[in-house]
């Protein structure tokens, strides 16, 4: 979150400058001081002044001592910092797009280079780690036999843990959710999963042993993973199926070769 720190907003240049100015205006005693109360500008008066807050959006930043008059500099400062903290916040706004669209630019480039189905999947998890705060996660995908979700690899979890989630039991996205399935020994204090290609191929689940706070923007940039993912583990599956095919095939090709041998 985007913060103003009142010192560093008046020891500025041209803040100094317009500040000094409108001080000398008023031509009276004036204090400056920072949430805390400590002095920033100006000296401890004796008398008890009304004083006046400076504002940044709803949050006090600091406060403006002073007669009634001095209300003009507290506003002033107020609409400063607000156009400050405009500004922090499109920087930083502008700063995390560009790191959203690098990361998923270098995951697709190295998905791309991934041929197995384990490969795939090793780094969708490894990024995923990556990118949010997990202690397991889980990449599953859907058996066309049995209809069910099943876990082809998982970080963070026992070896020997099978996970399966058959039809109707659904995918929690929610601790509280109804359909919410606890697998497994490990305890879950925070879940968020998203599903794997717009006609779905599978899950990506995360979760963590503490409570964490997953935002809209985490699920955001989860979900963003996925479209890459999806192309890449259904081209790795269709590489597997081929090799499998092409196998059986020189199989069949070695048998007949045989067969005609005997027989000649």
């Amino acid at each position: 979150m985007v913060k103003i720190n009142l010192k560093k907003l008046i020891s500025k240049k041209d803040v100094t400058s317009v500040v000094s100015g409108a001080i000398s205006a008023l031509d009276e005693n004036i204090t400056i001081r920072d949430a805390k109360g400590m002095i920033l500008l100006g000296t401890d008066s004796q008398l008890v002044s009304p004083k006046y807050p400076i504002s940044a959006a709803s949050e006090v930043i600091g406060w403006v001592t002073g007669s009634a008059r001095a209300v003009f500099l507290a506003e002033m400062l107020s609409y400063i910092a607000k156009t400050e903290l405009e500004k922090k916040t499109l920087a930083q706004e502008t700063l995390s797009k560009y790191e959203e669209i690098n990361f998923l630019y270098e995951f697709a480039r190295l998905i791309a280079s991934c041929k197995g189905i384990q490969s795939v999947t090793e780094l969708v998890i490894s990024e995923t780690k990556k990118l949010i705060n997990a202690t397991q996660v889980f990449v599953m995908l859907l058996n066309e036999k049995t209809g069910a979700m099943e876990a082809i690899a998982a970080r963070g979890a026992e070896s020997n843990q099978k996970i399966v989630i058959r039809p109707g039991e659904g995918i929690a996205g929610h601790l509280s959710d109804s359909r919410y399935i606890q697998e497994g020994e490990n305890e879950i204090s925070s879940l968020i999963c998203t599903t794997i290609g717009n006609e779905t191929i599978g899950v990506i689940k995360i979760s963590n042993t503490y409570p964490v706070n997953y935002t809209a923007e985490d699920l955001k940039m989860f979900a963003a993973l996925t479209t890459p993912a999806a192309a890449a583990i259904k081209n790795a599956l269709l590489y597997e199926q081929l090799k499998d095919y092409s196998h059986t095939l020189e199989m069949k090709v070695a048998e007949r070769t045989v067969e005609i041998a005997v027989s000649g």
